[in-house]
Order: C-alpha cells, then structure tokens, then sequence
C-alpha cells in the first residue's frame, strides 16, 4: 500500500508499533497488521482485531479493515488506475481487427 494509509485502532486512535501483541488460537504471536489479520502459522483469517490496552489503547474489538485509514482513498485509484488500463488495452485490441469500430471518442483521454 502507500504512506496516505494509516493504521489506527478505530475507536480510540492508537497506533500499533509493529509489535508482535496478537495471539492467534493456535498459539502464534505476530503483528496482525504485518499480514492484513492472517495467522502466518496456521493462515486463519481474523475479521476482528483487539486494540492493545498495556500499550496504551482501548481494549475494545473492531473490523480489521476499519484499523486502515485511507483505504478507500488507496482503493478508489487504484480501480481508476485498473480501468484506464483496461480501457486502453479494449481500444488497441478494437483499433486492430479488420472492419471494427473503436467504440470511444476521439477526445477519450486515453488515446
């Protein structure tokens, strides 16, 4: 991802260090953020992730995916960036067979 994602505790705004504080069921110690909330040992897939109250946060539960501020920023371009793509590769593809017409305007950005 990029430096525009920041990952904080939802509830109360505190910052993980890149500690390894979370516990998976089959006993493994990692940080959770390190792998998006998949166990590195057994692969388990966490949907809620626990702020850190010894380290100064709330204890409370949250989404994983709340923790990443910034991520429907990242996600927005990064699909604008995937349809331009696809939308040039459509028009050379379409520009190339015999008696097709390019079904985009000549002012399209991307010719």
């Amino acid at each position: 991802m990029t430096e525009d994602i920041k990952i904080e505790c939802p509830k109360c705004g505190w910052e993980p260090d890149g500690g390894a504080y979370w516990s998976c069921t089959c006993g493994h110690v990692w940080d959770t953020f390190a792998t998006a909330g998949r166990c590195p040992a057994c692969n388990k897939q966490w949907k809620h992730t626990q702020c850190i109250g010894y380290k100064g946060g709330c204890n409370q539960f949250s989404l994983h995916l709340d923790w990443y501020k910034g991520l429907d920023g990242w996600l927005e371009r990064e699909l604008e960036a995937i349809e331009k793509t696809t939308n040039r590769q459509y028009a050379r593809a379409s520009a190339t067979m015999p008696g097709s017409v390019t079904p985009y305007p000549e002012e399209a950005p991307w010719a």
